[in-house]
């Protein structure tokens, strides 16, 4: 799992609600995730491999269902991260100019 690979999945917005989804729930089936949602279910399904191979999600089989989980560890280190990439990136403040 790359930075990279992290946030190109969170690139798109329905990725974005799919993490909010689970956040509220807990975890959640992938039917009850398409439950949510006007698109395919192979298109959720594309959605959700992205989110897997970022390591954003966990899932788990049980019978003939499967259930995500957003992965708290990854999660934590993807705000670690952007708290430091933010700490590096704040703009010096600027000092007000005096009218002449």
């Amino acid at each position: 799992m790359s930075s990279d690979e992290i946030f190109e999945a969170l690139g798109h917005p329905d990725r974005r609600h799919i993490l909010e989804l689970l956040q509220a729930a807990g975890e959640l089936s992938a039917g009850e995730l398409a439950e949510h949602f006007s698109f395919s279910k192979p298109t959720l399904s594309h959605h959700l491999k992205a989110l897997v191979a970022a390591d954003l999600l966990d899932r788990e089989r049980r019978g003939q269902f499967v259930y995500y989980r957003i992965n708290m560890s990854v999660a934590e280190e993807l705000v670690q991260a952007v708290l430091t990439l933010l700490g590096k990136q704040r703009p010096k403040p600027r000092r007000a100019r005096r009218a002449t």
